[in-house]
């Protein structure tokens, strides 16, 4: 959905060295992360490929997409298709969980934002899953870390307006709760593979393989934050 000022950083310092970008988002909702990436993606790279999966692809993120010149746009489940050009917007509309088991890691991604299901089941299955379609120095930006869903779950499939989206995961109570419950598990679970760094006051959290990178100390004032594509990205690469 949303990552507050991430997407522009990500695109045009993190990912700046790269030839070939391949990102994959997880959980598209309107298009709130999806346009922006797209955006920097187009303007700034020859050759990209951007992934999005989402239980519905929204009429309204499809008509935004194809006001995007020069980009090829790829919708999976429906009529309309074409073949990949190496400047791909591809959109799967698919339960994340059924996506990313079908998947054979063929791809691997250089950036996963992941912001699906708000709750420990699916976020805990997400993070291992997406493992596979990683590279060393890949990183992950996960929202709602911190906030309302941190440690409580939320199904979509329980909300109204998914009634008849037959494809959302049904919801199944655990006495373990919440995104942020998920990724402090599945990190200390692979603790000489992951780092997590993030703020108190906002909801993403970046993880990120502390053999390859080190963290850059951020301001815990919100008017530096949100400068955010100014000033370095919060990782850099681990001197060789």
């Amino acid at each position: 959905m949303s990552y507050l000022g991430w997407t522009h950083a990500v695109c045009q310092q993190h990912l700046s060295r790269h030839v070939f970008p391949k990102i994959l988002e997880i959980g598209v909702h309107y298009g709130q992360t999806t346009l922006p990436l797209v955006q920097n993606l187009a303007h700034g790279f020859e050759k990209f490929l951007y992934v999005g999966v989402d239980i519905w692809i929204r009429p309204q993120l499809d008509e935004q997409l194809s006001q995007f010149s020069d980009i090829n746009i790829i919708i999976h489940g429906r009529a309309e298709r074409s073949a990949a050009s190496g400047r791909d917007v591809i959109l799967f509309e698919e339960n994340s969980l059924d996506w990313l088991t079908s998947q054979t890691g063929n791809t691997k991604f250089d950036v996963v934002f992941l912001d699906g299901d708000h709750n420990y089941q699916t976020v805990f299955q997400e993070l291992n899953l997406i493992q596979s379609l990683l590279k060393p120095a890949s990183i992950l930006v996960c929202d709602d870390y911190n906030g309302k869903w941190a440690e409580k779950d939320q199904f979509y499939s329980a909300k109204d307006e998914y009634e008849s989206v037959k494809i959302a995961t049904p919801y199944d109570f655990s006495e373990k709760q919440g995104v942020r419950t998920a990724i402090d598990e599945f990190v200390n679970n692979n603790v000489d593979r992951w780092r997590g760094l993030h703020r108190i006051d906002l909801e993403p959290i970046i993880l990120f393989n502390p053999h390859v990178y080190e963290a850059v100390e951020i301001s815990s004032t919100n008017d530096v934050w949100k400068t955010l594509k100014n000033r370095p990205f919060p990782i850099r690469r681990l001197r060789a």
